[in-house]
């Protein structure tokens, strides 16, 4: 743990009957180490920035921070959640949903038909930044009364076309008692001064380095590029998998890999910056409700795309830097297996890859206990 206490249930901190129902009946009974630095920030007032990777649990944690501070009772937008892309969206509409069934809250993923649903009740706003921005402009939302604002995978907001779009978006909201939650992977130099100049009794915690290891069991084969297929369907065939997510390099490889394991009899789903809005819409959907047990998807558009069931992630092409690798194995929210194929040209990458994470990453195994990912 980060501050070295024991865990708590989530009945420690005397959140809302309704909250803490919902809590249960998800199967959340204790706060995992960011949950729990990060509600014990948040309800003591705090603004929060928080290094952390997927599969850690924050998007619940600043869900049930949400769903506790803002109050039903109360007409106005009190809740903002921005995001940098729409799939992240309707994950956080997921989670909501999820934790929050037995409570009167209101919330809304911003997309075409906002001016409709915007004039009703709304309580919890999920936007990217660009929606967001026209929304205020148009005087579609009252951000004035806005006091908790989370920014997930806060990193992609602090490039050089995002970053006024986000210094605009800060006019709309109150002056004085609004805490900003940060969730990021890394802390772009933009990211630290946008802190320094609008966020005040900031606590800062960091998960990065625990969560990259904590949990996942890495291994790697060295393998030749044509042999990759035969090697996956063998670990398709081995492993005990509940789902598994498998990443190319490009849009090209996760086109061909999933026709190619189709034809061999190992139904996939695919993802891929190239599928219209409704297809990535369906394919999460389907990802979400275990309707698939394998996905094949280029890494750079599932970032922060969690799904509760993987238990393995094979790299059919090795990541392209430590990020990247962060970003594909961090998904798992408990146990894990991370599987990288190493062709000849990938091994000096591999050595650069562990000697950048501090990790070690082992030779596979004749066999794999499977308790270390089940």
């Amino acid at each position: 743990m980060g501050n070295g206490q024991g865990r708590l249930g989530f009945e420690d901190f005397n959140l809302k009957p309704e909250l803490l129902k919902g809590l249960q009946e998800a199967g959340l009974n204790s706060a995992s180490a960011i949950q729990q630095q990060s509600l014990l920030a948040i309800f003591a007032g705090k603004s929060l920035l928080a290094k952390a990777t997927n599969g850690s649990g924050r998007t619940e944690a600043f869900v049930i921070a949400l769903l506790e501070k803002c109050h039903s009772t109360k007409n106005a937008i009190q809740g903002l959640v921005l995001v940098p892309t729409r799939e992240l969206a309707l994950q956080t509409s997921n989670v909501l949903g999820l934790l929050g069934k037995h409570m009167d809250m209101k919330y809304i993923v911003a997309k075409g038909d906002d001016l409709v649903r915007l004039s009703g009740e709304v309580h919890i706003l999920i936007a990217t930044p660009g929606r967001l921005l026209d929304l205020a402009h148009e005087d579609a939302c009252n951000l004035s009364r806005c006091q908790l604002i989370v920014m997930d995978e806060a990193d992609r907001f602090f490039c050089p076309e995002l970053l006024p779009i986000l210094e605009d978006i800060v006019q709309f909201l109150p002056s004085q008692r609004r805490q900003f939650l940060m969730y990021s992977a890394t802390y772009p130099s933009a990211m630290v001064h946008f802190k320094n100049c609008h966020l005040t009794d900031v606590h800062e915690v960091n998960f990065k380095e625990q969560l990259t290891l904590n949990g996942v069991s890495q291994f790697y084969i060295c393998v030749e590029e044509n042999r990759k297929v035969f090697c996956l369907t063998k670990a398709l065939s081995t492993f005990q998998i509940n789902q598994v997510i498998i990443f190319c390099n490009s849009v090209t490889r996760v086109k061909l890999l999933a026709r190619k394991m189709t034809h061999l009899g190992y139904p996939c789903l695919f993802f891929h910056p190239g599928l219209f809005q409704s297809e990535r819409q369906q394919v999460l959907q389907d990802a979400w409700s275990g309707a698939c047990q394998s996905m094949v998807c280029s890494s750079h558009f599932m970032r922060g795309i969690e799904t509760e069931s993987v238990n393995v992630v094979i790299n059919f092409d090795f990541p392209r830097g430590p990020q990247t690798y962060l970003h594909r194995t961090g998904r798992f929210s408990r146990l894990g297996l991370a599987i990288s194929f190493v062709t000849q040209r990938d091994r000096i990458d591999l050595l650069r890859l562990q000697k950048a994470m501090g990790t070690k990453i082992l030779p596979m195994p004749a066999a794999i206990d499977p308790v270390l990912y089940t």
